[in-house]
């Protein structure tokens, strides 16, 4: 669902996550060049789970990247799988 605990800039999110990967992915962020591309887009990313928490007694247990790092090692596995 989300950890409402650590927000993260959508730049520094994408450079964790290609620095899980080794070797290093590289990084590139690129936009329409139309100022309106920008309008509306969040620049921090921090889920609300309030309503999880209340309704489904949810709380997060897993920080970011021992997360980010489990979903990869699983995504490792399923192309192995299928390979």
């Amino acid at each position: 669902i989300g950890n409402d605990q650590e927000p993260i800039s959508i730049r520094d999110l994408a450079y964790l996550i290609a620095g899980l990967n080794k070797p290093e992915l590289p990084v590139t962020f690129a936009t329409t060049g139309m100022p309106e591309h920008l309008q509306g887009s969040p620049s921090r990313v921090c889920p609300d789970i309030g309503k999880a928490k209340r309704l489904l007694g949810y709380f997060p247990r897993v920080a970011l990247r021992p997360g980010l790092l489990r979903t990869l090692a699983w995504h490792r596995l399923q192309m192995e799988s299928q390979a």
